[in-house]
């Protein structure tokens, strides 16, 4: 009998579950201990750091207290990598098309007011002149969640008691360009503070938000630990909060001017 062959087409990648998929993305679970992060903690914040399958468990030092990440003190702890594209280059805040959810679920309650906080940042280690934007998360000593939704110039702010996870979108990169050189890049964020059951309890987006990059800037992905500004003195011992932290980066060539198709979306062939 005459050996049969067969040679495969082309392969779409639009179903295949486990490709990389331009335009869709899985969270990512963070972990600040995985080997691919960089610490800069010139303030001696944090005591201790451990990861599980519970979560991040991050202990601040009681003397600490006074050290916080808002727009109005940036000196906690922080972890920081940068970002890399769908081609594996460092991300730019120029690039087209991306955007970037965050997701934080705490895991204590009212634990000595600890703080984390995710962002996207310029340079992590310039302390003097870094600018970011993300969100902040306190755990209150009250049992309140408190949220910062903002950048490096500013920031919103919420609690609620109820507060289990806060989720936020940044947007694709928006050139402003006409301001000065033409090189500022701005980003929309969406903010939703959700319960237990993933209901919000408060939702809306960082008003007035004038933090620009420059074209050229490399994308990092920063996150912080301290206490939240609420601390009023020194806690007995040293905080204990364990948290969960996601994010996914979203990509597309295509940036915010795509092709309309008349089929809607084309398959991306091997």
């Amino acid at each position: 009998m005459a050996k049969r062959s067969r040679v495969p087409g082309k392969i779409s990648q639009v179903g295949i579950g486990q490709q990389p998929r331009q335009g869709i993305a899985d969270w990512i679970s963070l972990n600040p201990l995985d080997g691919s992060w960089a610490l800069d903690d010139p303030n001696s914040v944090v005591a201790a750091a451990a990861t599980t399958g519970a979560g991040i468990q991050l202990q601040n030092v009681a003397a600490a207290f006074d050290h916080h990440h808002t727009s109005a003190d940036d000196t906690g702890a922080c972890y920081h990598k940068l970002l890399t594209n769908s081609e594996g280059r460092p991300m730019l805040f120029s690039d087209p098309g991306w955007n970037i959810d965050i997701l934080i679920k705490r895991q204590t309650n009212g634990d000595d007011n600890g703080q984390i906080g995710v962002y996207i940042c310029d340079d992590p280690t310039d302390r003097t002149n870094r600018n970011w934007l993300g969100v902040t998360y306190s755990n209150l000593t009250n049992g309140n969640g408190k949220w910062y939704v903002g950048t490096s110039n500013g920031d919103n702010s919420g609690t609620h008691a109820d507060s289990d996870r806060i989720l936020i979108n940044i947007s694709n990169p928006i050139d402003t360009s006409g301001d000065d050189d033409g090189n500022e890049i701005t980003h929309n964020i969406t903010y939703a503070n959700l319960n237990a059951n993933l209901a919000a309890l408060q939702q809306g987006s960082k008003n007035n938000n004038t933090q620009e990059y420059d074209q050229g800037d490399n994308v990092s992905i920063m996150l912080a630990t301290a206490f939240d500004v609420a601390s009023s003195q020194e806690p007995g011992s040293n905080s204990n909060n364990t948290w969960k932290v996601w994010y996914r980066v979203n990509w597309s060539p295509q940036g915010i001017d795509p092709e309309y198709l008349l089929n809607g979306r084309t398959a991306i062939h091997l």
